[in-house]
């Protein structure tokens, strides 16, 4: 006699497809994340094809396609906007009422996911002339280095820079190029596209009645 209830079955069932697909989302991203770090950091952007896609290094701390990298309160409100959207994504996966949401829901969860671990593990450390170029947040975030670079002497130290891995530029006109970004980058827009279809069309079953 089994313990299992309906009720958690039917979780089980909703949620295995959201977490494959996000496994899988998550592990394609961070593999391509890797391979740019390792292979693109410091060296010259690759072409690939007729030159509509190339692969070049950039460190982004801000929001996706490089929005609002500058802002002192950036790194805090990515943060927690990833994980209520995380959360919210996972949800919807086990609310939905078709494979294909719950694909989409797995697919964005996934790409927020792998952001979110990039933003906690990724450090890319800027150098900078601590007596020019240094900002208020700066001495806010890293009083104790900018104390002992002036301590020393030192005009210059490195500042601890949390970020996103970002490594495919597209080109869509001559000397034109879209923001760089990544795979979980992709992954985000084209889960919340499927979304908004999947919830604005009819479902299957009202198709035809009258």
């Amino acid at each position: 006699m089994s313990g299992t209830t309906p009720a958690a079955a039917s979780i089980g069932r909703s949620i295995a497809p959201v977490l494959a697909v996000m496994t899988l989302t998550l592990s394609l991203d961070q593999a391509s994340k890797a391979w740019a770090w390792n292979t693109l950091r410091g060296a010259p952007g690759r072409v690939a094809g007729d030159g509509l896609v190339s692969f070049a290094f950039a460190f982004n701390p801000g929001a996706a396609f490089g929005l609002a990298a500058s802002h002192p309160t950036a790194p805090l409100g990515f943060f927690v906007a990833a994980s209520v959207g995380l959360g919210i994504l996972i949800r919807l996966g086990l609310r939905a009422e078709t494979p294909a949401m719950r694909v989409a829901a797995g697919l964005g969860a996934g790409g927020i996911a792998g952001n979110l671990i990039d933003r906690l593990i990724r450090n890319h450390p800027r150098r900078i002339d601590w007596l020019r170029e240094a900002t208020f947040a700066d001495f806010l975030e890293h009083p104790t280095a900018i104390a002992d670079a002036i301590a020393s002497q030192h005009r210059y130290l490195d500042i601890p820079r949390h970020g996103v891995i970002d490594f495919v530029v597209v080109s869509y006109g001559p000397g034109r190029t879209w923001p760089a970004f990544n795979l979980a980058d992709a992954a985000i827009v084209v889960a919340l596209a499927w979304l908004v279809v999947q919830t604005i069309s009819p479902p299957r079953h009202r198709v035809g009645r009258r």
